[in-house]
């Protein structure tokens, strides 16, 4: 029994081994292959081991560098390969030499800018540990969904144009579709690349988003995460990966509209606090 404890108590590292693993793979897929999807998948499957292994609480601390260096090579790195060869095809750059000038230099290597932010971001969460506030929310974009959004963008430029004509039989996906259509043409022009390298700076910014993950059961304190979720489940079951970008930003709008409405609250608290502290005759003089 012991034994089997033991090798069940080290599932976890095994797992983040695979996600290294993983992480490297998609590396050197991105870098060898003219057809980068295989390392999209593998940067896929190295998020979902990494929701797993980051679910373990009280882990100990060489399972948690261990857990920090998967994420930074799976989450940080890969990503930034992959964006580097969606840069240097918007470019129209087939190798990097020494006649590449330097305003193509900077804009390819802008890419790993995503490498840095999300190695920033692991370090200041090893030193001060997640920064979470109240009602189970916490700070800056998950680098997972930064991952599978990045992960995505080629798929969807491989994506066939005709195979997305047999998702608009109803009129309602055709605004859908026409997005897509946008997006998948838009990947190849370096005016959209470089928002999405941007886009990466509220990995490490504080700007507040609901956490994914459920306190409890409670339907009025998760409502947020259930809305999220049910409407997430049904983008991706009806689009599959297509749907992915569609859900990075729905999770970032609804985060947005979260901090709106708390913020309408605090004031609102605020003014009626303020008018409490006032003489008795004067707050109920209107």
């Amino acid at each position: 029994m012991s034994k089997i404890r033991t090798f069940f108590q080290h599932i976890p590292n095994i797992l983040t081994f695979f996600n290294i693993l993983l992480g490297t793979g998609a590396v050197v897929l991105s870098i060898e292959k003219q057809n980068i999807s295989y390392s999209c998948y593998f940067v896929m499957a190295a998020v979902a081991i990494h929701l797993i292994t980051s679910m373990q609480k009280n882990a100990k601390d060489i399972r948690k560098e261990l857990n920090s260096l998967a994420a930074v090579i799976s989450l940080g790195i890969a990503p930034s390969v992959i964006l580097f060869r969606l840069l240097k095809k918007a470019l129209r750059i087939r190798e990097v030499t020494g006649h590449t000038s330097i305003v193509n230099l900077i804009i390819l290597f802008s890419a790993f800018l995503v490498a840095v932010f999300v190695a920033l971001r692991i370090a200041r969460t090893l030193t001060h540990g997640t920064e979470r506030l109240e009602n189970n929310r916490r700070v800056g974009l998950p680098l997972a969904a930064y991952a599978l959004l990045i992960a995505s963008l080629p798929l969807i430029d491989h994506f066939d144009t005709e195979d997305l004509l047999l998702f608009s039989t109803m009129e309602s996906n055709l605004y859908f579709i026409g997005s897509i259509i946008v997006i998948k043409t838009s990947i190849r022009n370096i005016y959209f690349l470089l928002p999405i390298i941007l886009f990466s700076l509220l990995i490490v910014l504080r700007f507040p988003m609901f956490s994914l993950r459920f306190s409890s059961a409670n339907f009025g304190e998760n409502k947020t995460r259930y809305l999220f979720f049910f409407l997430a489940t049904i983008l991706l079951m009806m689009y599959q990966v297509l749907a992915v970008p569609f859900v990075v930003v729905l999770y970032i709008l609804i985060s947005a509209l979260n901090n709106v409405a708390r913020l309408d609250r605090r004031s609102t608290a605020r003014v009626y606090y303020s008018d409490l502290k006032k003489p008795f005759g004067e707050s109920f003089s209107h």
